[in-house]
């Protein structure tokens, strides 16, 4: 992730949520996360436009990411 933050960070908020606490917990509901790792790629008005479970390769997360970015 560490390097896809370098190269979207300038368009793209990464955020990192602790999935134990409550306010993660309510986040882990509201997109249907089941199991960690889970990347849920957001657009700005609140969907969920991919969902990656498991550990992505680079070329899956940059395909996610160009869900929000088009």
């Amino acid at each position: 992730m560490d390097g896809l933050e370098q190269t979207y960070g300038d368009r793209l908020r990464f955020v990192r949520v602790d999935f134990n606490s409550s306010d993660g917990q309510a986040l882990a509901q509201r997109y249907s996360v089941r199991a960690h790792p889970t990347i849920v790629v957001i657009d700005r008005t609140g969907v969920a436009r991919t969902t990656v479970f498991g550990v992505p390769k680079r070329e899956e997360l940059e395909q996610a990411i160009g869900t929000v970015l088009t």
